[in-house]
């Protein structure tokens, strides 16, 4: 009885396993595909609070047993750890600078993203991907993007965001074919950031 009343208290995931994935991973592909420009999910998902739906959605698709994950303050909660143990059985970490993925709902308390893993040169995939929710995809200070995928530029306007994750992030751009990937949520909308844009702010 107990295990069970324990698993009924677990927010269950995608709500069509099948069809919610597959669209997750299209979306997925098109905000690495195509930096800057934001997706929104034509499917829900049931994650725990603070996550959005898209935090949530990013995880059921992209964690799994294998990926070790580092949750900020904020999302370190029974209900989240549960959740993802449950769906993803990814394992946690309490030190950021082991994760592959990080996710963060306040990105005014993130760490410097120069101390994240930024993979090495033999192997530039051994590096963290961040999932930063934001409150706004729309309403921020204007940055320039271009890049990869980008036709001449593209201004998102991420909200929440400090100057100084810019500044890291900046830094971490010379260390290239080394870096980080991001994803911003909002809602059921997400902006990708690979490592191989540039970024002015």
């Amino acid at each position: 009885m107990t295990v069970v009343a324990a698993m009924s208290d677990i927010h269950s995931g995608f709500r069509d396993p099948v069809l919610d994935s597959q669209d997750a991973f299209r979306t997925v592909l098109s905000c690495n595909a195509y930096p800057g420009r934001t997706f929104t999910l034509s499917r829900s998902v049931d994650g725990p609070s603070p996550f959005c739906i898209a935090t949530a959605a990013l995880c059921l698709t992209l964690l799994d047993f294998e990926t070790l994950v580092w949750l900020e303050d904020e999302v370190r909660t029974d209900k989240i750890v549960d959740w993802l143990t449950f769906h993803c059985g990814s394992p946690l970490t309490k030190d950021h600078r082991e994760a592959q993925f990080a996710i963060v709902a306040n990105a005014q308390s993130i760490p410097s993203l120069l101390e994240f893993r930024t993979g090495e040169i033999e192997s530039p995939e051994l590096s963290s991907t961040l999932i930063v929710q934001v409150p706004s995809l729309v309403d921020g200070p204007v940055t320039r993007w271009s890049g990869p995928g980008i036709r001449d530029s593209i201004c998102p306007r991420i909200g929440g965001l400090s100057a100084q994750l810019w500044l890291d992030r900046e830094m971490t751009r010379e260390l290239y074919p080394r870096g980080l990937d991001v994803f911003f949520t909002s809602g059921s909308s997400i902006v990708g950031l690979p490592r191989t844009t540039n970024v002015e702010f």
